[in-house]
């Protein structure tokens, strides 16, 4: 970009490789009487998406948070212009990671990619004081701690609601379970919220509560999920495969119990 007093003028885009290098080329000019203060007054701005055979996903934050994070400038500038190396130790960058490390896991562990693309929203204006998983996008308080588990978590939300239905579907199961609510892994609530949380809890790995209480505890969903792939031996991809194969029929985990042995012969 070149730094402007009203617009600033887009001079090229490019992304970076595995190591974080990049290579961008472009031109533009500045008004000015003499010649030599014509040269653009280069930065770079950031943009935080990634694309790949393993995943597609975005984060971004309001403008009036500040929008897209941005180096320094430097001015009057011709031929190459080197940045050197720039350190982005921000709440995004470390989002990014994070995400980026969770929808990594998921590939590894399901053996194909997040189904769609993933829209994550930093310093989320509009929030309930926590992250929360919509139906394509998850919405991340500022100044609010991601850790690599709560990325798996609100991961796991959003892919369980699109294998739930359309977002028609998302938004009336909203209403019926209350999903918009605070809550804590041994509160009781009901069958569905119980599920829908204990659920992004078990892929998550980071529960409370025990495999034989009531369904309508989340934490005792996601340790009765856990004793249950593992009693059966059946694989992240299998446990998804549930999900996947009965849309709009799971809101409970004695319905999730009932469609595993449907398709692998154990509960």
């Amino acid at each position: 970009m070149d730094n402007d007093p009203i617009i600033d003028d887009f001079m090229g885009s490019t992304t970076t490789d595995a190591n974080g290098y990049f290579r961008v080329r472009g031109s533009a000019r500045d008004i000015a009487i003499r010649k030599k203060k014509r040269r653009p007054d280069v930065y770079v701005r950031l943009q935080y998406r990634h694309s790949s055979s393993k995943a597609k996903f975005e984060v971004d934050r309001p403008v009036l948070r500040g929008g897209k994070e941005e180096s320094h400038t430097k001015k009057n500038r011709k031929g190459n212009v080197d940045f050197g190396t720039l350190h982005f130790n921000t709440e995004m960058c470390r989002i990014y990671q994070r995400f980026y490390d969770a929808i990594h896991d998921f590939y590894n562990r399901v053996g194909y990619r997040v189904p769609f693309d993933l829209k994550i929203k930093a310093q989320a204006i509009i929030h309930g004081g926590a992250p929360f998983a919509l139906y394509d996008k998850i919405r991340i308080p500022k100044g609010k701690t991601v850790s690599f588990q709560t990325a798996q978590h609100e991961l796991a939300h959003a892919v369980r609601h699109r294998y739930d239905g359309s977002l028609a579907h998302f938004l009336k199961d909203v209403i019926k379970y209350v999903y918009t609510r605070n809550h804590h892994c041994l509160q009781s609530t009901n069958l569905g919220f119980a599920f829908n949380e204990g659920w992004a809890e078990y892929w998550a790995r980071d529960y409370c509560g025990t495999a034989s209480g009531s369904k309508k505890v989340e934490g005792n969903v996601a340790a009765a999920l856990r004793s249950l792939q593992t009693r059966c031996r059946t694989s992240d991809h299998n446990m998804w495969e549930v999900l996947r194969r009965n849309r709009g029929k799971i809101h409970s985990y004695y319905s999730f119990a009932s469609k595993h042995k449907r398709l692998y012969g154990c509960d």
